[in-house]
C-alpha cells in the first residue's frame, strides 16, 4: 500500500465513524475510485533488455540486444508478412559517426506458426532472444 493510499485510508476512517453523514458517503466514494484507478496503474515489464558493444575491428563493432522474456510471454519477430500483428522494429537515428551495415540479424532462429486470428504466419520468440547489428 503506498503512502497516499495509507493516508487516504486513515482519512477514510475518521470520517466513517463521524456524524456528518453527506461528507462520509464522499469519502467512501473518493476511497473506492482511487481503489479503481491504482489497479490500472500497474506496469507489465514482461520482457528485460540488455545490451552490449562488441568490437570486431579498429573500425568495426556490433550492437547486441539480448531479451530476457518472462513465461506465458512471447516477441514478435521482425520478419513476417504484413497484416498480421505489430512486428519488432529497431531504429537508428542517424549519426556522421557511424554508418549502418546490414540488418539486424535474429538469434535463434524465431518460432513459426500460423495465427488464426491474422491468418497468417508469425514468428515470435520465448524465453530468450538476441539481435545483432
Amino acid at each position: 500500500m503506498s503512502f497516499f493510499e495509507k493516508k487516504l485510508f486513515y482519512f477514510c476512517f475518521f470520517f466513517i465513524f463521524e456524524k456528518n453523514l453527506k461528507m462520509r458517503k464522499y469519502i467512501i466514494i473518493l476511497f473506492f475510485v482511487s481503489l479503481f484507478f491504482n489497479s490500472f496503474s500497474q506496469v507489465l515489464e514482461t520482457v528485460e533488455w540488455k545490451t552490449k558493444i562488441s568490437k570486431i575491428d579498429e573500425k568495426t563493432s556490433e550492437l547486441i540486444f539480448e531479451a530476457k522474456i518472462k513465461k506465458g510471454w512471447h516477441l514478435y519477430g521482425q520478419f513476417f508478412p504484413e497484416g498480421g500483428p505489430v512486428k519488432m522494429v529497431f531504429e537508428f537515428e542517424e549519426n556522421s559517426n557511424f554508418k549502418k551495415i546490414g540488418k539486424v540479424e535474429e538469434f535463434p532462429k524465431p518460432h513459426e506458426e500460423m495465427d488464426d486470428i491474422f491468418m497468417i504466419k508469425v514468428q515470435f520468440f520465448d524465453g530468450k532472444a538476441s539481435f545483432k547489428h
